[in-house]
């Protein structure tokens, strides 16, 4: 029954890449400056980040979107992060 959940759950968040760009578009916001989330839930928020980040198939698409969408020094951080935890 888990593998059939994790499967399903798989062939739904990769059924188009929207997923991954709206992803990356949210990490952004998460991370420009002047955004209202505090530390604590920033760090909440990124673990989930992770988590989805972990399901994606085209995480190529994540990573180009991010990377255009946010020249900030917190870029190359989340990226070297999510690639990591997808290992």
């Amino acid at each position: 029954m888990q593998k059939a959940l994790k499967k399903a759950f798989e062939d739904f968040i990769n059924r188009d890449n929207r997923v991954s760009k709206l992803l990356a578009k949210f990490v952004n916001d998460c991370l420009k400056k002047g955004s209202k989330i505090n530390v604590r839930d920033l760090e909440a928020t990124l673990d989930n980040v992770v988590f989805l980040y972990g399901y994606i198939s085209e995480k190529d698409v994540f990573g180009t979107t991010h990377s255009h969408a946010s020249m900030q020094c917190h870029t190359s951080s989340v990226l070297s992060l999510l690639l990591s935890a997808a290992r």
